[in-house]
């Protein structure tokens, strides 16, 4: 990663004041700044058309046809934007969403929250190892098609990965 200064953007959809209040809170505890935005399905569509987003939490108060609209607009965007979906313990993942979250309890399980969020979206390096240049094209394939930002780097044998 380079040295240049970082920010995201996160649009929170669907949220009641208390629960929009802890996700600001964990926000403002975030490693790197993060330009926060919220409001209803019906608002988050039209945030979407304005900016890019780098991740969209579903509140978990969201009614389904709600979800259903963000997530096809956010999945419209280019570049991709991670959406998640708060949920209570035992709840199923929403449909085309890339993952699911604890409903904050405070501000503290927010800021961890967020920084689950924050690390999706942070490129992560990935070693791939194996002594078949076809294995290897096959698995660097696979993972850039991944929504999740990959460095991808390669290694034909052990010394090889070691360096």
């Amino acid at each position: 990663m380079s040295d240049d200064l970082v920010s995201l953007r996160m649009l929170l959809v669907g949220a009641t004041p208390v629960y929009e209040e802890r996700w600001r809170f964990g926000v403002a505890q975030a490693s790197l700044p993060i330009e926060f935005e919220t409001g209803s399905a019906s608002a988050a569509k039209i945030a979407f058309c304005r900016t890019d987003f780098d991740f969209c939490v579903l509140a978990h108060g969201l009614d389904d046809v709600d979800k259903a609209s963000v997530i096809e607009t956010a999945r419209a965007k280019r570049p991709a934007t991670l959406v998640f979906a708060s949920t209570q313990p035992g709840s199923p993942r929403p449909d085309k969403t890339d993952g699911i979250l604890a409903v904050p309890a405070n501000g503290d399980d927010a800021c961890k929250l967020v920084g689950i969020c924050v690390r999706a979206k942070m490129p992560t390096n990935v070693l791939v190892a194996a002594d078949s240049e076809t294995l290897r094209v096959v698995v660097r394939k696979i993972l850039t098609a991944s929504r999740f930002n990959l460095r991808i780097h390669e290694a034909s044998d052990s010394s090889d990965a070691l360096d």
